[in-house]
């Protein structure tokens, strides 16, 4: 997911998590508008705020949220920042 959110930053311009959800659960296949809500209330963003790709604080906080929307149930805050150093070392 890190890699997936700084192409669309990369590619599409996109910085917030509105932009972000949106290009990745569309409105046409999703509750795209419930996504952001559940994201933003557990990450502590706001949907409209500018967010870097390479800022681990608000990445890790925004992959956590994405992550118990697509599955369910919160994600191992250690898996998250595994991904983040594999992403970390890759990209940055």
């Amino acid at each position: 997911m890190f890699v997936l959110l700084h192409y669309y930053q990369r590619t599409y311009m996109d910085n917030t998590i509105r932009q972000f959800i949106a290009r990745y659960a569309p409105p046409c296949e999703n509750d795209t508008e419930s996504y952001i809500r559940t994201v933003c209330a557990n990450s502590g963003k706001y949907a409209d705020q500018r967010i870097s790709t390479t800022n681990e604080r608000d990445m890790i906080a925004i992959v956590s949220a994405m992550s118990l929307q697509e599955n369910g149930i919160a994600a191992n805050p250690a898996d998250v920042q595994a991904g983040w150093e594999l992403f970390k070392e890759d990209r940055l």
